[in-house]
């Protein structure tokens, strides 16, 4: 008789796909690339350290109006 441990029916999970930025940045990540620009970093180590786009960086960083 086989005991769970012993089982050799495991289904492999398939790998998690890596982390793709969402469509549109946050309003708190747009509020934090403006301050994050502010203080000096490029748009490539804001999207690193925010999860986005360097270009959804760039759009917060540019656009004229705040974010609402």
């Amino acid at each position: 008789m086989e005991t769970n441990h012993e089982r050799s029916d495991h289904t492999p999970q398939a790998p998690q796909a890596p982390h793709t930025p969402s469509h549109k940045a946050s309003r708190d990540q747009r509020i934090a690339a403006r301050t994050l620009r502010a203080q000096g970093l490029t748009y490539s180590q804001i999207a690193s350290k925010l999860g986005i786009t360097q270009r959804q960086v760039q759009k917060a960083c540019t656009d004229e109006r705040p974010t609402p």
